[in-house]
C-alpha cells in the first residue's frame, strides 16, 4: 500500500441479540461515518454512535486503535421500565 497510510480500528456493531467486533482497515483521518459506510454499516434511525462509549457524531475523525461503536436507539425508555419493574413486584406474594 505505497502511498496509503492507514490506522486499525474496531467497529462494534448490532448483531441480532449481541455484538459482533469487525477489525477494520481505514484510511487515516477517516471520520466515525465514513468507516462505517466501507464496511456496509449506517446508523438506523434514533440509533447513535460512539468511541470507546463516548458519544460521537459521524462527522469524528478516528484515531489508530478506536473502537467505534453502533448503538441501537432505546425500546423502553428507562424511567418507564424501571415504573414497569416496581408495578410488576408490587403484584407478587408477599408484597403489600
Amino acid at each position: 500500500m505505497a502511498g496509503a497510510e492507514r490506522i486499525r480500528v474496531e467497529i462494534a456493531c448490532p448483531d441480532g441479540s449481541d455484538y459482533r467486533v469487525i477489525q477494520a482497515d481505514v484510511p487515516v483521518g477517516a471520520t466515525a461515518g465514513a468507516a462505517l459506510a466501507l464496511y456496509g454499516l449506517m446508523v438506523g434511525e434514533g440509533g447513535a454512535l460512539g468511541v470507546f462509549g463516548r458519544a460521537v457524531t459521524a462527522d469524528t475523525p478516528l484515531a489508530d486503535g478506536d473502537r467505534l461503536e453502533l448503538y441501537l436507539p432505546l425500546q423502553v425508555e428507562p424511567k418507564t421500565a424501571r415504573r414497569r419493574r416496581a408495578a410488576a413486584n408490587a403484584k407478587k406474594p408477599g408484597r403489600r
